[in-house]
């Protein structure tokens, strides 16, 4: 796949849907759930509906930020905002037809998240309009994020052991999401070389003595099924966190808006290589 086509994916928040849907999958399989179609299809509309809205948003913000009016991503948008509505339009749409398949415990947990979002977009937008940049906006994305991808393996646990997993699970997503939001971030805002990764070195180590102060606390209360989980897991994070690192020097060899596609490729690549793992 060459540069065109991935940047195409990136314009459309195609690979932010997929990035939400394989870790969805790698989080239901790590705690043995199962999503419904519905509600796999119900997370990849609304990701990308939040997305397009988002982008249609920046679209419309105020020029004193020279990092998002400068970005090829905003000039697609602005160039076809009338697509995008309509596309934001028939996904709505669908979204709504699909309410009433999934349970009520979802739609309750899923409607709240959504409004959250929509009140940081909000707040966002507001003050993006003021050329004021919304500091600690990583945290907000990366912890919706988290939630929305983990909402139905959450709501199909069952057994205590599997809460144990999933609690281990999202907070490693979390952190792998929160480096995921800055990198981008500093990339758009033409941050590079040591800067780029400023402050930010120390959550892959937090991310790795997670992993084993959880296998040391809790071995003795999960099977060894659970166990198999949690190191497919730690692979597809270890794999992600690899990816995430590499991103100075593919911005160098490159440029900015490779590295920054790559920052989502590098999330792909670790939720591709848990659920191969968990296939075999």
């Amino acid at each position: 796949m060459n540069i065109s086509s991935i940047r195409w994916l990136n314009f459309l928040s195609l690979d932010v849907i997929f990035l939400a849907l394989f870790w969805q999958e790698v989080l239901a399989r790590s705690t043995h759930t199962y999503p419904t179609l519905q509600e796999r299809t119900l997370l990849g509309l609304v990701v990308g509906m939040i997305y397009i809205f988002d982008h249609l948003l920046d679209a419309r913000v105020n020029k004193s930020l020279p990092h998002l009016n400068n970005a090829p991503r905003h000039h697609f948008i602005k160039k076809h905002a009338l697509l995008f509505r309509y596309i934001l339009l028939f996904a709505t749409l669908i979204a709504l037809s699909l309410l009433s398949t999934i349970s009520y415990k979802l739609l309750l947990s899923g409607s709240l998240l959504a409004l959250l979002t929509l009140l940081y977009l909000g707040m966002n937008t507001f003050l993006l309009n003021r050329g004021d940049w919304f500091s600690g906006r990583e945290v907000f994305i990366a912890f919706i994020f988290t939630v929305g991808c983990g909402l139905a393996p959450l709501l199909h646990l069952q057994g205590r052991a599997d809460k144990i997993l999933l609690a281990f699970s999202l907070i490693e997503f979390f952190i792998l999401a929160f480096l995921n939001c800055t990198l981008i971030a500093r990339l758009e805002r033409g941050v590079h070389d040591e800067q780029l990764f400023k402050h930010l070195t120390p959550l892959p180590i937090l991310s790795f003595l997670i992993s084993l102060l959880f296998l040391f606390f809790a071995h003795h209360n999960i099977d060894p099924a659970s166990m198999k989980s949690i190191t497919i897991m730690s692979i597809g994070f270890f794999v992600s966190i690899l990816g995430l690192l590499s991103l100075g020097k593919i911005g160098q060899h490159y440029g900015d808006e490779v590295a920054s596609l790559a920052a989502d490729g590098a999330l792909i690549a670790g939720g591709l290589s848990s659920l191969l793992l968990f296939s075999l």
